[in-house]
């Protein structure tokens, strides 16, 4: 638990695709550069994706499209090359040049069974490995020809790779699951998870169980599903709504998937011996879990809310849920359990709060 704690305060989840521009005066012509990553060509008009833009040299200047005041109108807007741009009402040059940068942030850390972290590089398109003793990081890079603007590795699952020496991943931007080889350092891509009968699972969240097979939680519905890692097939089970949204999760020593129902507002548990799935209700509405942890046993499970600012803990004998009050304002994503101890207690990350969480139980 003490590397859980060290790595946890050392992740920033913010993500940003930043792009720039330089102006030339509105009577010269752009020399559009179409370089291989320099963007999406449609037409004559090489268009970039903007999450964020800035211009050092001309402040107020913005491109025509993205309107005269200024400021992102659009939550997804676009900038290509040639574009006017305004200062005011006056048209003042045109866009010559984009600058495009990946970020260096993660959505995701795991461990192996060595207990080396493991981290999804999101829009870096790669995932890394920290070695505990050398501190020395192993970067895996997705392909060249699997990469676009958009690609994002989102989740990592290493825990069960001492299995078959494979490391689980994805791509977001199309849902594709993919499978590093640890021996050789090459990515398999599976593509996106369909059962036999053509039905889709988009996952966020993606546990491997004790044998390396695949959980995939459908965050966007209701279901969740399994890719067996021999056969590659994908099984789906519903929960108890067609939009309990599970998400993220963890599989427990008895090979059981703890997971949380964000839309549900309750965590459930699926065991594959039975194929079933139990369900608890949160005490509290709208507390929307985002993640779920189980003590050693399952005897109790806890989870944490992201809107209410408290944490909860469940007796999965009784169904009593029991809500505790944080002391301050805790943006709340995932949550770990400290079995070691007698008494399991829980470590939380505050997400923007620069901080980490630790909560016992007095009783």
């Amino acid at each position: 638990m003490q590397r859980i704690s060290k790595w946890l305060a050392g992740i920033a989840l913010g993500l940003m695709i930043v792009v720039g521009w330089q102006l030339l005066s509105s009577g010269q012509q752009p020399a559009a550069d179409k370089g291989k990553d320099a963007g999406k060509e449609t037409g004559n008009r090489l268009e970039f994706e903007v999450v964020h833009s800035f211009d050092s040299k001309y402040l107020g200047d913005t491109p025509g499209h993205m309107g005269r005041a200024g400021g992102l109108s659009m939550r997804r807007p676009r900038i290509a090359l040639g574009d006017p741009v305004y200062r005011g009402e006056e048209r003042v040059g045109l866009v010559t040049h984009l600058d495009w940068n990946r970020v260096n942030n993660s959505l995701d850390i795991e461990f192996d069974p060595d207990g080396n972290p493991w981290l999804a590089m999101m829009y870096q398109a790669a995932i890394a490995k920290i070695d505990r003793k050398t501190h020395d990081v192993s970067v895996f890079p997705f392909p060249g020809d699997w990469i676009s603007p958009s690609a994002q590795a989102s989740m990592v699952s290493p825990m069960h790779s001492n299995v078959d020496g494979k490391v689980w991943t994805n791509n977001q931007e199309d849902h594709s699951s993919y499978r590093l080889d640890l021996a050789s350092g090459k990515f398999e891509n599976l593509g996106p998870a369909k059962t036999p009968d053509g039905k889709q699972i988009r996952a966020y969240g993606m546990p491997s169980d004790q044998q390396n097979n695949l959980y995939q939680l459908e965050f966007g519905g209701g279901h969740i599903g399994r890719r067996d890692a021999k056969t590659r097939e994908v099984t789906v089970w519903p929960t108890s709504g067609a939009l309990t949204r599970p998400r993220r999760g963890r599989v427990d020593e008895q090979n059981r998937l703890w997971f949380a129902e964000y839309g549900g507002n309750a965590i459930g548990m699926f065991d594959p011996k039975t194929g079933a799935i139990k369900e608890w209700q949160m005490s509290t509405p709208w507390s929307a879990p985002y993640d779920v942890a189980a003590i050693r046993n399952g005897a109790e499970a806890w989870t944490g809310s992201m809107l209410t600012d408290q944490v909860s803990r469940i007796d999965t004998a009784t169904g009593e849920v029991i809500d505790y009050l944080l002391p301050r304002t805790t943006n709340i994503r995932r949550v770990f359990v400290d079995s070691s101890t007698e008494r399991p207690v829980l470590w939380i990350g505050s997400n923007h709060g620069a901080s980490i969480v630790k909560v016992e139980p007095l009783d």
